[in-house]
């Protein structure tokens, strides 16, 4: 029985052994090269393996059980330049010790563009609003001036220009028009102050009653005209129109060579 007793113990001490002699350990430390200061939560790992570990409030890390071997060992962290020591060689029962110093860098990524659109008709307004971008302009066949624009849009009759500008069957005088949150609008002679060019706007917004107190003066619409923002680019564009003399006046043909003397 005492001899059976020491064969099993004896293998048992024979097998720890082994196992013992087969890994090993790597730790070390990870800091800042510029400042010296350790990096908590850089990350280690044994490249080609699943073996790793990550730096702790002291900079510090250790690899446990490693296999007997020769290792890539690299270390990495967010903002800094990852730093690989090549050719680690682990020995059984033995702990190597690396220290890594980590550089920063800038941290690069490709351009990211957000693009928001926002539905012509919001539905979370008391008011019923119009919003009008300049990509929706330009691409409106019919209407070449800013009062063709607005006067295409639903509830609204008559020509903001000549003075006779409706919105919901009320007087012209009850409209207001704002440019870049300044009014405009004459409420005497029922029209705007000054021309508006087409190709400076950014977003025509016509409100149709129940609007909010900021948009004073007005008790059947108003219309709120935003500008584009200047730039240091140069552009130009060129709009014409042909108006037939035919068409806009009253009495003979404008075109019978008696009128002309």
């Amino acid at each position: 029985m005492n001899r059976l007793t020491n064969l099993i113990l004896l293998l048992i001490l024979i097998t720890s052994s082994v196992f013992a002699s087969t890994t090993g350990k790597i730790r070390g430390t990870i800091i800042d090269a510029e400042s010296g200061e350790p990096l908590v939560g850089a990350n280690i790992i044994l490249k080609g393996t699943t073996l790793g570990a990550a730096t702790n409030l002291n900079g510090s890390f250790i690899i446990l059980r490693v296999p007997a071997g020769v290792y890539n060992v690299e270390a990495s962290m967010i903002g800094y330049q990852s730093y690989l020591f090549t050719n680690v060689k682990v020995e059984a029962d033995r702990t190597i010790n690396i220290d890594f110093k980590l550089s920063p860098e800038a941290i690069e990524s490709e351009e990211i563009i957000v693009t928001a659109k926002r539905d012509l008709v919001r539905l979370d307004v008391s008011a019923s609003e119009t919003n009008i971008q300049a990509n929706d302009i330009a691409e409106l066949p019919l209407a070449s001036r800013v009062e063709d624009i607005i006067g295409m849009q639903a509830g609204i009759q008559g020509n903001l220009v000549e003075g006779d500008l409706q919105i919901r069957a009320g007087d012209a005088s009850e409209v207001n028009v704002l440019v870049d949150g300044y009014s405009t609008y004459d409420s005497k002679m029922a029209k705007v102050s000054f021309p508006i060019n087409k190709g400076s706007i950014q977003e025509v917004k016509v409100l149709r009653g129940g609007f909010n107190a900021e948009y004073g003066e007005a008790r059947s619409g108003v219309v709120n005209i935003v500008t584009k923002t200047p730039s240091n680019d140069f552009h130009m564009s060129l709009d014409y129109q042909l108006e037939p003399a035919g068409l806009r006046h009253d009495g003979p043909d404008a075109y019978d060579p008696s009128v002309f003397w």
